[in-house]
């Protein structure tokens, strides 16, 4: 179960790819594929093992490398998961000053404003909470748009009570009581400046009950704006030391500037409007973090001059006397000479639809009414007339077309437009595009002409400013504008002509194409439009008229003037340009830092090698793939200098450090690594080379050594018998436990029930079921008498004569008669007291001692003076054949001894000619010296049947007769029932089972365990020679073994990793999750596992034999005669072959039975949780933790729990009213509430700031409970289920992918504290995705597949939640059981529907991307092994070859890691690009060759999924 990942690629699959070191097979494509990563290996094998940091430290001290080479190092490949540097230090300069946030589009202000929101709002929850009075926060947009952009983001980020206000809403008509319960409800108003203007001027608020102001777009602020009149109105009139709010103000370019302007008293202008100023970050570090676009032009011819197309003529003719009809004759005559003719007629199709008539009707009636000089209704009457008129012409005359992509319906430069798009929209649908415009009529007839003629690819649509007073059928409503914006979310549209609103502030997704249609008029839109190409391998276009100097000249100005701004920026004072290159140069005080010699090696230790040091540090601690492995650096301003804290990842022993204070940033960067660094050399983190330790403890510490071969098997002792039997043998006699075994149900012939004798009580048997000869099951019963039966020894030796009677009349064994080897006896029941068989009865009053008195005596043999009904209804032997007995049921009166034997009976005797030679075997020269007699009755009878395995259902009806003619003289008729016999005959595979059963509580009694020896002979049963293999093939399979262990072994597996992952939690509160799941699978390893089950021979009670006819007998008996004599002469103990898997299974499958035992129907109190705990602590033993070995209950995980100071530490107000929340949500009242708090705290929050630690030790302890509960759940509803079916439908109730959902679904979204862009734009825009598709659901519970996989950090939090409440509830995991009933099981109650569920694999991803986007088949996913830096293993590199060259790679502990790393990267540089871009890029001509055709040979194996 282990090796079973969430995404469903499994390390079986990556071994069965082919290395590069293989042979391939000799075709051209592979020869090359294979040189030319082999070229690469080689090249990399050469610079890998090279320790860089050993060079770095020769160098000066002074260093040689720069900030960006240093940085370079780390090689982070990741998304952003922490705020960048200069996000914090902006933030941090917010925090205690006015300021305008001077960034581009993409850049991440809005999570500066986040952070600052959340400062300011814990610190207002903080003043109430000490009586002060409420204030509260706005942030102002510009657009009514941008109201429910901005709350949307906030409200997903913040969990505090938000609300969104435009003038829409009525705002203006409010009174100051409706006013005040807003204000009084919320903590932030997200509105429109005008609103905020209103409140002021009313008085409804006031500056001093505002506790911030952010300005979205700030530059807008100037001249009359609302921006501008709220500081100037009623910020600046404010006395000093009045209470005031903090401004923040955010924009891409603080001013709009041209060549011509000065830059710097504009700026001024702002900074004194806003009482704010500005700061910004170097252009070149901004390049690092922010993808330019590459900017290209696209030329066009100038058209030649248009007259007037021949619709507009023809409208011209008939309507020109309308009102108002020059204004669209003028737009007409712009849109043929800019669009071309076609579009020029659509237009006139929007003028006059019929919404647009009715539009232009109102404004007549309108103007009309309003015009007092006009009297006239019949001129009214005549324009209603004309207009309806019109629409009529349009809607019979005017017939669109098919254009056609020349000049005779389209222009030059629509033509342009076309043939780009058609390039980037070649392959795929996936690129997202924009194209710029200035008119609205423009958007919307592109887009209507990229809908009839473009790319079958293309998805194109409109978005323009919403306006209702367009009379020219243009009108888009804010309906219309927000549905646009969606589907360009969601993909549904694809190319997106938009007005200057797409420009600012709308959250528009990353593009890969930015064209602008219409040319850039000023600087700032330049910026703004370029800001939209942030997706990397993005491309801006301007579209520019060959020989029009204006263009260019324009387009040359605003390139201009974004250099002149640039400049600005780079000149500010150093305390307002963050991270100016300036920095890099150290004052000749800062050189005095500090250095640290190794005495030992002499290693060295400055300040620029320990930002080397440090990164080498993180990259060397082992991770899984989703860990944020990013060094933050946080800097902050105290007494005038610099100070810097360094945060490490999670997985770092060290979590941070602080430098010391300097007048750079940049050397107090480094002095606070060179603090982290010496944390860690006095940790003996890092040795005396300054080498991080972990690179020679990783290979011992990775799962894959831990991990056992499921196919290689040894040879094993197998106890065949119980010990009980053993029990007493060398003591007297004097008691007897009865246990009588009967079958429920109706057999295929009578049978009686029978006693079974024993020395030692016997267990309460569980039922099970036998099978008759036509498949359908009976059930067997034991009752267990509760009084034994007091014996004598001439009692013991009857008993005995009587079972060795059995053995000899049914099974032809005859035995000595020794009662001291007995294992137990059998004893027929009295007729009478069949009826009323229970445990109370007596066992004196049971047993028929007559007729085991009467068994006793020789069998008799047939004389002429018997009558027939003595031969009827008898069992006859065959003294001279063991296998040769019958049953018989009739005289046959027409049949004589010496007639042919009859055709159609059973096969009789070699050479039987009559029925006297068939009724024995003797040979026939015995049978001459014989004397038969010839008149003789004929018996009708019946062969004793040969099954005896009952256990098993018969594989087919049997077909053969089983009635046959005998001569009774030649035969012995022996004194046992018939009914007795019949029951006899089952016997040997119900003692089997018995004797299994035995077996197993054997077992688990020498664990100290209490298991239902039902499930604990399942957790032991072995019945095919690939149990552990799921999916495949059976071999070998043991039919009537009953059930096989892999249920319980899934679901042991499960408590086994939940139970061992509480008590490290509990024991350890320093341990971090790394090192908890490092010690957790050195625990619940299967090489743990098999090594105590080795130490403690538990192999022996497996059961890996079915039932075998000749070994049930009972051993220790002297067999005189029969078959098998010298066979059955063997030990108790025989040998059978098992994988180690196997017997590490088998301990987690008794693991599994321990806690079925006691949870039959689902949870039922912790104490039923005891006897697993044990089970986990004795056969997961591990002496390298001797505290988890000394759990023996449930209660001693909280016993055990060292309670951390951060947990009972006094609650703020901030974190009371998050539990307050809660409580009032889920009816769960926190005892401690920062539990809760650190449940919602993601790892890149600032530690600084938060003296809590992250979720992740809670989200590892939840994650354990919820696969424990979700596991139960699927275990007990679908009893038949197999355990791959149950891992892949586990997989859908614990996947990141549902419970991100289920995170949104019960807003703990809202809750998480984090400090990174990258997750607060995921978080986003998951949410919208995934509210509207439950709305779209109607009900259906499996709505959130369709999906894309949310940020980790939701699924995380649901885990951590969960295990904040099982710490606070002292363990308690009803309430776990409780979470998962109200909130996870309504999903799941019907599985069928889940049965498609799949993860999206990076592989998968990458073939389609190539394949099916950019039309290659010509590559390849390799992979190869190369020595890494320590000598003493491997690393395996992978890399993705496309034709000639390596688009990406990376290296891993494990070829299958490396792999999907490298695929993963390839689908980041690859995705994006236009499939005529990457055939130019990589030389790829498979769309002409058909490259495609030749993967039948196997050219692209090493992909294999």
């Amino acid at each position: 179960m282990d090796n079973l990942a969430e995404d469903g690629f499994s390390e079986e699959d990556e071994d069965g790819a082919c290395d590069v070191a293989q042979d391939q097979p000799a075709t051209a494509r592979q020869r090359r594929h294979n040189a030319v990563f082999e070229s690469f290996v080689t090249g990399k094998a050469a610079t890998f093992c090279e320790d860089q940091v050993v060079d770095l430290q020769q160098r000066s001290v002074d260093g040689e490398l720069s900030l960006s080479e240093i940085m370079a190092n780390q090689e982070s490949q990741k998304i952003i998961q922490a705020p960048r540097d200069y996000q914090m230090e902006l933030f941090e300069r917010a925090k205690t000053q006015n300021t305008i946030a001077v960034l581009d589009t993409g850049s991440g202000k809005t999570l500066i404003a986040v952070l600052l929101l959340r400062h300011v709002l814990d610190s207002e929850i903080e003043d109430r909470g000490m009586g002060k009075p409420r204030r509260i926060a706005f942030f102002l947009v510009d657009k009514v748009t941008l109201v429910f952009q901005q709350y949307a983001v906030l409200e997903t980020n913040l969990d505090r009570k938000i609300e969104r206000l435009c003038g829409a809403f009525g705002c203006d008509l409010w009174s100051k009581e409706t006013w005040d319960q807003h204000l009084k409800e919320n903590m932030v108003i997200v509105c429109t400046a005008d609103v905020l203007l209103h409140c002021l001027s009313h008085g409804f608020i006031t500056m001093e009950e505002m506790n911030i102001i952010i300005f979205d777009e700030a530059h807008h602020a100037k001249k009359g704006h609302p921006y501008a009149r709220i500081i100037r109105e009623f910020y600046v009139p404010l006395a000093e030391g009045q209470l005031k709010p903090r401004i923040f103000g955010m924009t891409a370019s603080p001013v709009d500037v041209d060549a011509r302007d000065d830059v710097e008293d504009k700026a001024k202008e702002l900074e004194y409007l806003m009482d704010s100023k500005i700061a910004t970050i170097s252009y070149s570090l901004l390049e690092k973090h922010v993808s330019r676009p590459v900017e290209n032009n696209i030329f066009f011819d100038k058209s030649s001059s248009q007259i007037d197309a021949p619709v507009t003529q023809s409208m011209l003719s008939h309507f020109g006397r309308l009102k108002g009809f020059k204004a669209l004759l003028d737009s007409a005559r712009r849109i043929c000479t800019d669009l071309g003719r076609w579009p020029s007629d659509a237009f006139w199709t929007y003028c006059f639809a019929e919404k647009a008539t009715k539009k232009l009707e109102g404004k007549a009636e309108t103007l009309f009414n309003r015009n007092e000089k006009v009297t006239d209704p019949a001129a009214l009457e005549r324009e209603l007339n004309d207009l309806q008129a019109a629409n009529k012409y349009v809607n019979t005359h005017i017939c669109l077309s098919k254009p056609r992509v020349s000049s005779e319906d389209l222009s030059a430069k629509v033509c342009a437009l076309i043939e780009q798009l058609n390039l980037e929209f070649e392959k795929s649908s996936k690129p997202r595009c924009l194209v710029f415009v200035e008119e609205r009529s423009t958007a919307k007839l592109l887009a209507l002409l990229l809908q009839t003629i473009g790319h079958p690819n293309i998805h194109a649509g409109a978005l323009t400013g919403s306006s209702s007073k367009s009379f020219d059928g243009m009108h888009y409503t804010f309906k219309m504008q927000t549905l646009a914006l969606s589907k360009f979310r969601k993909g549904e549209i694809n190319c997106l002509v938009a007005t200057t609103v797409a420009e600012e502030g709308l959250d528009i997704p990353d593009c890969n194409v930015v064209i602008r249609f219409d040319l850039c008029k000023s600087m700032i839109q330049y910026v703004q439009s370029r800001g939209r190409a942030r997706h990397p391998n993005s491309r801006l276009f301007h579209l520019v008229q060959r020989q029009n100097y204006r263009q260019q000249d324009l387009l040359d100005s605003v390139h201009q003037s974004e250099a002149i701004m640039r400049r600005f920026c780079e000149t500010l004072p150093q305390d307002r340009l963050l991270d100016n290159p300036a920095d890099e140069m150290m004052t000749h005080k800062d050189r005095s830092s500090r250095v640290y010699t190794d005495k030992t090696s002499g290693a060295r230790l400055t300040y620029d090698l320990s930002l080397v040091v440090l990164a080498h540090f993180v990259g060397s601690l082992p991770h899984n793939g989703d860990d944020d492995m990013s060094i933050t650096y946080s800097t902050f301003v105290r007494d005038s200098k610099y100070g810097c804290e360094v945060a490490l990842p999670d997985r770092s022993p060290i979590r941070s450090a602080t430098g010391l204070l300097y007048d750079r940033k940049l050397t107090a960067k480094k002095s606070a690594a060179f603090s982290a660094c010496m944390l860690l050399r006095k940790e003996k983190l890092l040795d005396q080379n300054l080498l991080p330790i972990y690179a020679k403890q990783l290979p011992a510490m990775r799962n894959a050594r831990l991990a056992l071969d499921s196919k290689r098997s040894n040879q094993y002792e197998m106890q065949r018998k119980p010990s009980i039997w053993e029990h007493g043998r060398e003591q007297a006699i004097t008691h007897l436990f009865v246990s009588i075994i009967l079958v429920a149900d109706e057999w295929d012939h009578a049978v009686e029930p029978i006693a079974l004798l024993t020395r030692q009580e016997l267990l309460d048997f569980p039922t099970f079921p036998i099978y008759k000869a036509n498949g359908s099951p009976a059930i067997v019963r034991v009752i267990a008498l509760c009084s034994a039966l007091r014996v004598e020894e001439d009692m013991t030796r009857q008993l005995t004569r009587y079972t060795l009677t059995v053995f000899d009349d049914i099974f032809g064994k005859v035995y000595g008669q020794d009662t001291s080897k007995m294992s137990y006896w059998l004893a027929p029941l009295s007729e009478s007291e069949h009826s009323e068989l229970h445990s109370q009865r007596k066992a004196e009053e049971l047993i028929d001692w007559s007729a085991i008195i009467k068994a006793q005596e020789p069998r008799s043999k047939w004389h002429s003076g018997m009558r027939h009904h003595e031969l009827v209804d008898k069992f006859l032997v065959d003294p001279f054949g063991g296998g040769r007995r019958f049953f018989t049921t009739d005289i046959a009166h027409d049949k004589r001894a010496l007639d042919p034997v009859p055709v159609g009976v059973p096969r009789g005797p070699a050479n039987a000619k009559t029925i006297l030679d068939y009724s024995t075997v003797l040979f026939k020269k015995a049978k001459t010296n014989r004397q038969w007699d010839e008149n003789q009755p004929v018996l009708k009878a019946t062969t004793m049947p040969l099954r005896y395995n009952v256990l098993a259902r018969p594989p087919t009806e049997p077909k053969s007769n089983v009635t046959c003619f005998i001569c009774v003289q030649p035969l012995d008729i022996s004194r046992l029932s018939v009914p007795t016999v019949r029951m006899c005959l089952l016997f040997p595979a119900i003692i089997h089972r018995l004797e299994s059963y035995l077996i197993a509580n054997e077992f688990c009694c020498t664990l100290g365990l209490e298991v239902a020896p039902s499930l604990a002979l399942e957790a032991i049963t072995k019945d095919s020679d690939n149990t552990e293999e799921h999916g495949t093939q059976i071999v070998n399979f043991r039919s009537g073994m009953g059930q096989n262990y892999e249920r319980l072994e899934f679901i042991g597996d499960c408590f086994l990793k939940m139970a061992t992952g509480i008590a490290l939690f509990a024991q350890d509160r320093h341990d971090d999750e790394y090192h908890m799941h490092c010690s957790r699978m050195a625990i619940v390893c299967n090489k743990n596992l098999l090594g105590n089950a080795l130490t403690n021979k538990h192999y022996r009670f497996i059961r890996s034999e079915g039932f075998l006819r000749r070994t049930w007998y009972p051993e220790g008996l002297d067999l005189l005669e029969g078959k098998g004599k010298k066979s059955l002469e063997a030990d108790t103990f025989a040998r059978h072959g098992l994988a180690d898997k196997t017997i590490a299974d088998v301990c987690e499958a008794i693991i599994g039975a321990a806690f079925v035992s006691h949870v039959q129907s689902g949870y039922c109190g912790t104490v039923a949780f005891d006897s697993a705990v044990k089970a986990v602590s004795v056969l997961a033993r591990n002496e390298d933790y001797k505290q988890h070995n000394s759990m023996s209950r449930w209660s001693d995980y909280y016993e055990s729990y060292e309670v951390p100071s951060y947990q009972v530490a006094a609650s703020t107000e901030t974190q009371k009213m998050l539990a307050a929340s809660v409580k009032k949500q889920f009816t769960y009242s926190f005892r401690h509430p920062r539990l809760l708090w650190s449940a919602f705290l993601h790892s890149s929050r600032n530690r600084l700031r938060e003296n809590v630690p992250s979720y992740q030790r809670l989200e590892y302890l939840g994650d354990g409970l919820l696969d424990m509960v979700a596991v139960s759940y699927l275990f007990n509803k679908f009893p038949t289920k197999d355990p791959q079916w149950l891992t892949e439908h586990k997989m859908a109730v614990v996947s990141n992918q549902f419970q991100g959902a289920l995170c949104v679904k019960l807003g703990f979204h809202r809750h998480i504290r984090h400090d990174s862009a990258a997750i607060g734009r995921q978080i986003t825009s998951y949410v919208q995705e995934i509210q509207e598709a439950e709305a779209e659901a109607m009900g259906a519970r499996d709505y959130w597949t369709s999906v894309k996989h949310p940020p980790k950090c939701l699924a995380d939090v649901v885990e951590a939640y969960v295990g904040a409440v099982f710490v606070d509830s002292q363990f308690n995991y009803a309430q776990v059981q409780r979470f998962f009933d109200s909130h996870v099981k309504w999903f799941f109650e019907d599985m069928s529907i889940y049965d498609a569920f799949a993860n999206n694999h990076p592989v998968v991803r990458l073939r389609q991307l190539l394949e099916n986007d950019l039309g290659c088949r010509d590559w390849r996913l390799m992979a190869s092994e190369i020595d890494s830096v320590d000598g003493k293993s491997t690393r395996s590199l992978a890399g993705v070859v496309v034709h000639a060259s390596i688009v990406a790679d990376a290296h891993a502990a494990a070829s299958r890691n490396a792999k999907v790393n490298a695929a993963h990267r390839a689908v980041s540089v690859l995705e994006g690009l236009a499939p005529y871009a990457f055939r130019a890029r990589y030389d790829c001509d498979c769309r002409e060759h058909g490259a495609g055709h030749a993967d039948s040979d196997g050219d692209n194996q090493d992909t294999a999924i």
